[in-house]
């Protein structure tokens, strides 16, 4: 019980890393990119929104794939097909 609670909590931490690592390295780019491009219409911070969702869902996908590995790994589940699967369905709240 203790080593699952350990293996969890090294995922999690590996999650947050992913994200905030993620979130870090899209933003600034994004934000050089808007303030070089003048113009104040509705189009850009609309833009804008689409492309910070378009890549955090990139980064819950990679957060997605990290579990699934680890329930693999661990012979949690017999394949990688299950494993990804039940960490989709798991981690969207499906299951």
């Amino acid at each position: 019980m203790l080593s699952q609670t350990l293996i969890a909590a090294l995922l999690l931490a590996i999650c947050v890393v992913i994200h905030a690592v993620g979130t870090l390295a899209i933003l600034a780019p994004l934000r050089t990119w808007f303030a070089t491009h003048a113009g104040a219409n509705i189009a850009r911070p609309l833009l804008f929104l689409i492309v910070i969702f378009l890549f955090v869902f990139a980064l819950h996908a990679v957060e997605m794939f990290v579990w699934a590995l680890a329930y693999w790994i661990t012979g949690a589940l017999p394949t990688l097909g299950d494993s990804i699967y039940f960490s989709v369905v798991s981690y969207t709240t499906v299951g």
